[in-house]
């Protein structure tokens, strides 16, 4: 039996920097109760400092007879 030679894993490309962190635009979509429920742990999540909620939209009813919801949310990592 041959022994296999292990590769290690390379160093990202671009490893993400020590700086300030890009914010990132959310879209969750679910019921009116579920996102309600996002919307909460992510306030909590906030509260412990490891993000920062830029901006919350308002709930927009999906087309249709769908029973879905959107929640459009900006937010970014705390380092």
């Amino acid at each position: 039996m041959r022994s296999r030679k292990v590769k290690t894993p390379k160093t990202p490309p671009n490893p993400p920097s020590k700086s300030e962190s890009t914010p990132v635009d959310m879209r969750l979509m679910g019921t009116e109760e579920d996102l309600e429920k996002w919307a909460w742990f992510l306030e909590l999540v906030e509260s412990k400092g490891m993000i920062t909620v830029l901006e919350k939209g308002k709930l927009y009813k999906n087309r249709g007879e769908s029973k879905l919801y959107r929640l459009y949310i900006k937010i970014k990592l705390n380092r």
